[in-house]
């Protein structure tokens, strides 16, 4: 199973990503309790890597965590680093689908005619 992602910006491509594998996770969330404010920050090598390692770390925040993102901003995303905001709360259920990782197989981060594009596949 495979992520597909399209932004205007590179910023927003980041934050589709991650609503996208929030959807393959859970639908609509099934979330309670107060509403708490967490930063991850990341970096990479490149753009590719740093979308996998986004997505590892959001994933991780989830299933080890127990923390469900209700909305979350980038702060900064420069040579090989991203800075995310998030406004998460307790998980009332695991997640419905597990997924173990998000993967390096067939990567693409592109960005083309004004439009950023990605591309990840998940271990299931």
């Amino acid at each position: 199973m495979g992520i597909e992602a399209v932004a205007p910006t590179c910023d927003e491509l980041f934050v589709q990503a991650a609503k996208a594998l929030l959807s393959i996770l859970a639908g609509q969330g099934r979330a309670f309790g107060d509403v708490q404010e967490r930063t991850i920050e990341v970096t990479a090598g490149d753009m590719e890597e740093l979308l996998v390692v986004w997505l590892n770390e959001l994933l991780f925040m989830i299933q080890a965590r127990g923390l469900w993102p209700l909305d979350m901003a980038v702060v900064r995303i420069h040579a090989g680093a991203l800075e995310v905001r998030l406004r998460v709360v307790p998980l009332a259920a695991n997640p419905e689908r597990e997924i173990k990782a998000v993967t390096y197989h067939h990567l693409l981060v592109t960005h083309r005619h004004g439009q950023w594009r990605a591309r990840v596949y998940l271990d299931l």
